[in-house]
């Protein structure tokens, strides 16, 4: 499973560093204030209702996780001069082992273990501000229109945009000044900040640096995406499920 290579290099030797990592982070943040704030205004000025805010919400998050990986790749092709096809290799998306396919079902009934253990000890604790709640506006459900988009958005975008930010730009590119361990922890927080939620800060974190791991000792990010979409997958089946057998 995995390559050799030093403890504390990048899983692919990438040529972008700490900095490179502050200010591509910096311009993905200042296009996604933009993004939302055009979004919104857009929806008040149309007065679409709720199925159209719905949509437009929907939309404007596929599209910023789109545009920051259009960024990434659109800054080391400027700064590094990589080829396109270059530059996603090393974001990760090179040769995957056959075998690698498994790991992810493992590594996914890790990542709920994580949460599972993280509910039980806020509950038990009552904290409730920490508690988990669910990601989706129930009343996505309503309608077959949202209810599709949002699932393009969170099994298939989602996990593919996300890991080559977090895991392929982010974390391989803060290694060299942390080392695994600490860039590990830093891309995990801020996949975790990047939930907009309380509840979900923590345990989100600590999955985000299992990827870190599951990145690095694999050197493909191919396993990390399956891994995050078979995760989304199964929460996303899971709230379809309970409105299903509510309604």
């Amino acid at each position: 499973m995995t390559r050799e290579r030093g403890a504390d290099q990048p899983p692919v030797g990438v040529p972008w560093g700490a900095a490179d990592v502050l200010l591509v982070v910096a311009l993905v943040l200042v296009a996604l204030v933009l993004t939302l704030q055009a979004a919104a205004g857009l929806a008040m000025l149309l007065d679409v209702g709720t199925r159209g805010e719905l949509l437009t919400g929907l939309g404007v998050t596929i599209a910023a996780e789109l545009l920051a990986a259009l960024l990434i790749l659109s800054y080391l092709t400027a700064r590094y001069k990589l080829p396109i096809r270059q530059a996603l290799a090393q974001l990760g998306f090179r040769d995957l082992q056959p075998a690698e396919l498994l790991w992810p079902f493992a590594f996914v009934v890790l990542a709920y273990l994580i949460i599972g253990v993280y509910v039980l000890v806020v509950t038990a604790l009552g904290v409730d501000v920490l508690e988990p709640e669910q990601q989706v506006p129930g009343d996505v459900f309503d309608y077959p229109s949202t209810t599709v988009l949002a699932g393009v958005a969170i099994v298939l975008v989602a996990p593919v945009a996300e890991e080559l930010f977090f895991r392929g730009f982010v974390f391989a590119g803060l290694i060299r000044t942390l080392g695994v361990p600490g860039a590990a922890v830093a891309a995990g927080l801020l996949f975790g900040l990047a939930h907009f939620q309380p509840g979900l800060f923590v345990p989100f974190s600590l999955v985000g640096v299992l990827f870190g791991y599951i990145y690095h000792w694999t050197r493909s990010l191919w396993v990390t995406v399956a891994s995050h979409l078979l995760f989304n997958a199964i929460g996303f089946a899971g709230m379809l499920a309970g409105v299903v057998l509510l309604s």
